[in-house]
């Protein structure tokens, strides 16, 4: 699996749509995903996403199957007028569609465009790996010892302190590890599910989220 898929949440996504800083290839994310799961992918680089792309693409999700349809939008910049159509579309699509969306010029997006999107951060393979060995590390502490881990980690006097996106990189493995036993951990997934919806919000303390996932560990496993 390569670095950007690997910032991809584990199939069936949490979210409909997301915006992604790096978008993976159609190969990668098929291979990501598993053929079995996907009906179609349809990808297209745009210049300038503009009304008619987006009338496209709402008629083409319109069309209902029984596996997952992926919608992949690469594009410079999108106007005001596609975004405002594309809002109902992104917060209530047809069943089993998903969109992920790379936008150059992420200044033009609208507050309503984002609210709607879960930001994707693609970081290097080597942060990724070294988030991948926190979250390991922190995996196996008494709940005392996670908690002053977390302290440690997110104090900004460090230099190697946590920041959003390796957060989001550890709740990303935290979901990849857990979901591999739904029974046993159904709600360390369902708070790893909330955490990354208040992540992308303004103002999220990271040291608040990791808590709130070391509780719920805690409590799931004892």
């Amino acid at each position: 699996m390569n670095s950007v898929t690997n910032n991809i949440p584990t199939f069936p996504f949490s979210h409909h749509a997301y915006l992604i800083n790096m978008m993976p290839s159609v190969d990668d994310l098929r291979e990501h995903i598993g053929d079995k799961h996907i009906e179609y992918i349809h990808a297209k680089r745009y210049e300038s996403f503009k009304i008619d792309d987006a009338r496209n693409i709402i008629n083409l999700q319109k069309e209902k199957t029984k596996k997952a349809v992926i919608f992949i939008i690469n594009a410079d910049s999108i106007n005001y007028q596609a975004q405002n159509a594309l809002l109902k579309t992104i917060e209530n699509p047809s069943s089993n569609t998903y969109f992920f969306f790379t936008i150059a010029n992420t200044q033009d997006l609208l507050d309503t465009m984002l609210s709607r999107l879960e930001i994707i951060h693609v970081a290097d393979r080597n942060t990724v790996e070294k988030n991948k060995e926190w979250f390991l590390a922190f995996l196996s502490l008494s709940l005392f010892e996670k908690l002053e881990f977390i302290k440690k980690s997110t104090d900004k006097k460090k230099d190697d302190f946590l920041n959003h996106s390796d957060v989001r990189d550890i709740l990303n493995v935290a979901e990849t590890h857990f979901v591999q036993d739904i029974p046993r951990y159904q709600n360390v997934i369902t708070q790893v599910y909330k955490l990354k919806e208040y992540i992308s919000s303004n103002g999220a303390s990271l040291k608040m989220i990791l808590d709130s996932l070391a509780l719920t560990i805690e409590q799931d496993i004892h």
